[in-house]
């Protein structure tokens, strides 16, 4: 196996991670939407790029690319969310949950890109 397709692969491993992540917050959301998850958009968030990233170094193109994927991935699921009236639970910062899922998640993509690049140059 070369180093492409290890990267496939890991980086398939990752939008399955990522996805499942999303999908056990929009089941949470479901089941109880006056509740709010604070910390979900971060997970989803940082689920890809920590994924795809850990196993192997990558450039700082990748890592940009992969930090801004999960970032998509958060924002898709909060206005997804949102728009079926799932979250309508109280916030701890920021007008409603919708405004604090996309402020986490942004907070949630400028840490992930922060340390992704730090160790892509640290392995450099």
């Amino acid at each position: 196996m070369d180093a492409e397709d290890t990267g496939r692969g890991r980086s398939w491993w990752a939008v399955a991670a990522t996805l499942l992540v999303a999908a056990v917050w929009a089941l949470l959301a479901g089941r109880r939407p006056d509740a709010t998850y604070h910390f979900a958009p971060a997970l989803v968030a940082w689920a890809y790029p920590y994924l795809r990233l850990s196993a192997a170094p990558a450039g700082r193109r990748q890592a940009l690319a992969a930090v801004i994927g999960g970032a998509t991935a958060a924002v898709i699921m909060a206005f997804a969310l949102d728009a079926v009236g799932w979250l309508r639970g109280p916030v701890l910062f920021g007008g409603d949950a919708l405004g604090e899922s996309l402020l986490v998640a942004g907070l949630a993509a400028l840490v992930a890109l922060v340390v992704s690049i730090v160790t892509t140059v640290l392995r450099e």
